[in-house]
């Protein structure tokens, strides 16, 4: 890096695509320069990690733009959902869309790491066939370390004892590290 170059790391909602109009107020001109590089990088760079821990929230309120490159991916996990699988509702969660950004980002570079810590329902459930099939297809490494938890399965930890969730949520939660060289 040069004088005067930033190390690019971007403080962003990955799934907000809305541009941000300069402010003139101190601290909201800094964000609204933070966010339009941000939006550049999202739409124009290649990304080669992406690392984080999405919200998870099956109410989400963030809209993904259909026809873009990133939409037509993000379909792409509800390909095969079958006819009477009539609540496909978790198939919008955030964490979803926010797995779906990263796999596609790294698509578009060839190459890159996704590591992130996420709702574990994806591992198992019916509906997220097409993840699981994508992640097959597209990636190298697969490294996965599901940390359970999940207070409405009632799972018991290999001890017999109560599976207590390392944060204090009731959704299971797992890490994923997912390579394509």
């Amino acid at each position: 890096m040069g004088n005067g170059d930033r190390f690019k790391l971007y403080l962003t909602n990955t799934l907000d695509f809305t541009q941000i109009e300069g402010q003139d107020e101190i601290f909201t001109s800094g964000l609204s320069e933070e966010a339009q590089k941000a939006g550049e990088v999202k739409r124009e760079k290649p990304i080669l990690v992406m690392m984080g821990n999405p919200p998870y929230s099956r109410s989400s309120s963030n809209i993904i733009k259909e026809g873009s490159g990133f939409s037509l991916f993000y379909e792409s996990y509800k390909k095969n959902v079958r006819k009477e699988e009539k609540n496909i509702q978790p198939l919008s969660d955030d964490y979803i869309k926010f797995v779906a950004f990263a796999h596609y980002k790294i698509q578009q570079s060839g190459r890159g790491i996704i590591g992130i810590i996420t709702n574990n329902s994806y591992l198992d459930g019916l509906i997220h066939r097409d993840i699981r099939r994508k992640f097959l297809e597209d990636f190298d490494e697969i490294y996965i370390l599901n940390l359970h938890g999940n207070a409405k399965r009632k799972e018991k930890a290999p001890d017999g004892g109560k599976d207590e969730n390392v944060f204090n949520i009731q959704q299971g939660v797992a890490i994923i590290l997912l390579v394509k060289k």
